[in-house]
């Protein structure tokens, strides 16, 4: 919990808690759902639908979902269960697995734990710190660091209050994402599309690039960040480079400089040279032989050799499929289910999306092919391949 918590405008947050509040109180019938999820309305606003707004579509509800993820989260966590994951975080850097094993099971090992109150509980987690960490099996940590884990732990009213402004943040968020849905306008272009067609512009997997788009590249990827290294390709590049700055150059390890990302796969990109002087046959076939090769590279030894995130091809048939399937149809309603709370069955989703087919099982068809389908639409390495097929083309 690491956002800002600044105080909340007590108004907003009585408007946006009562929004969320009425939406859970609600009883969505299955003829109330069918009236805002209006198939014809989808089918009509969808029909001419390509790759490219299916992506926007797809992001926008991805988007959605995961802050919904988050939200019934918080919703339902204990300051106890908390507190077990804020102590796993601080001190997982610092333990080994084993250390940090028993500490949790003198943790959890004491008598009726449940019938401790989260005062209780909290104060019996800082006894236990401080005698444990203190003790022959930790005595490796200094003390300093025991009372940075004990002021790690929020106190419950500064836990509430943290939880709090989190909810009334992604709450504000997904209000007007989910009532736009509720009026029966989900297929709209939202206010928030621009920034996934702006975001996606980075991802083409083939561009034209200069050393202005290096540095730039670079510097927001934080992978040139050894000054040694900089200097030496800067007085190597110089018509003034001298032996000793070539010899320099060659202490810069192979592959410094291209964009990388701490997460595994986020960011993953090489420069190569390509010979415009050579016939297009040729250079097709040797990039495919350069590519066999490349993908088997590490960025790092923690890393895995680069491949794709997704192997599911992405074709223009398949707008097609989605509209068909009416998935985006699926997702909304999906949303309203998830955010109401109402535990939809798959025989309530098939009544609402599939009232005009008479001939099929419709549970079937949203059990074995709509679900599967609109959950690999929303799969994070699905879309990245959705978007550059649509950069690509």
């Amino acid at each position: 919990m690491n956002r800002n918590h600044d105080s909340v405008d007590e108004e907003n947050l009585r408007r946006v808690s009562d929004f969320f509040i009425s939406l859970r109180e609600e009883n969505f019938t299955v003829k109330k759902l069918a009236d805002i999820i209006d198939i014809k309305k989808y089918d009509d606003e969808t029909k001419e639908f390509e790759l490219i707004n299916y992506y926007v579509a797809f992001k926008r509800r991805q988007e959605i979902l995961a802050a919904l993820d988050i939200v019934n989260e918080l919703m339902s966590e204990q300051y106890h269960e908390y507190i077990n994951s804020q102590l796993h975080t601080t001190t997982i850097n610092t333990l080994s697995n084993e250390q940090y094993d028993e500490l949790l099971g003198r943790i959890v090992s004491v008598d009726d734990i449940k019938s401790l109150s989260d005062e209780q509980y909290y104060q019996h987690i800082g006894d236990l710190i401080r005698r444990n960490l203190g003790g022959a099996s930790f005595n490796h940590i200094p003390p300093s660091l025991v009372d940075e884990l004990i002021s790690s732990i929020p106190s419950e009213d500064e836990y509430k209050l943290q939880t709090e402004q989190i909810l009334y943040e992604d709450q504000s968020h997904l209000l007007p994402l989910i009532f736009q849905i509720l009026a029966g306008n989900g297929v709209k272009p939202s206010d928030i599309d621009a920034k996934y067609v702006h975001e996606g512009l980075y991802k083409a997997p083939i561009i034209t690039i200069d050393m202005q788009d290096i540095a730039f590249y670079n510097m927001a990827g934080l992978s040139m960040e050894n000054e040694g290294h900089n200097r030496a390709i800067i007085n190597a590049l110089s018509n003034e480079a001298s032996k000793e700055d070539f010899a320099k150059l060659r202490e810069v390890p192979n592959g410094y400089g291209w964009p990388r990302s701490s997460i595994p796969g986020a960011v993953r990109k090489i420069w190569a040279e390509v010979d415009l002087n050579t016939p297009d046959d040729i250079l097709i076939s040797a990039f495919r032989s350069w590519l066999s090769e490349t993908r088997k590279i590490q960025f790092s030894e923690e890393e895995e050799t680069i491949t794709s995130f997704s192997s599911e091809k992405v074709r223009e048939s398949h707008a097609g499929r989605w509209h068909s399937l009416r998935v985006l149809a699926y997702l909304d309603l999906h949303i309203i289910d998830i955010a109401s709370g109402s535990k939809l069955t798959h025989k309530n989703y098939a009544d609402i999306i599939y009232p005009d087919h008479f001939d099929i099982d419709t549970t079937e068809k949203v059990r074995k092919t709509l679900q599967p389908r609109a959950e690999q639409a929303l799969d994070v390495g699905y879309l990245d391949n959705l978007l550059k097929t649509v950069l690509s083309a």
